[in-house]
């Protein structure tokens, strides 16, 4: 994944935890609380996509162990 499109994901997620965090606040009706499912739905498909990114990013290099005779 290009830095760009980490960019945005990362931003979406962010923007999803705000309106999710909003909504719990807020969830009185019916209607909201079926908005606030989905959201949360969303939110975790792509904090699991963020995730596995930063797990890629964050794999170490083998270390090359250089032998001495």
């Amino acid at each position: 994944m290009n830095s760009g499109t980490f960019e945005e994901l990362e931003l979406y997620v962010q923007t999803l935890a705000f309106q999710v965090d909003g909504l719990r606040k807020q969830c009185k009706d019916q209607k909201s609380q079926e908005s606030l499912q989905q959201l949360e739905k969303d939110y975790l498909h792509y904090k699991k996509m963020y995730d596995q990114e930063v797990a890629k990013m964050k794999k170490p290099e083998p270390k090359r162990v250089l032998e001495e005779w």
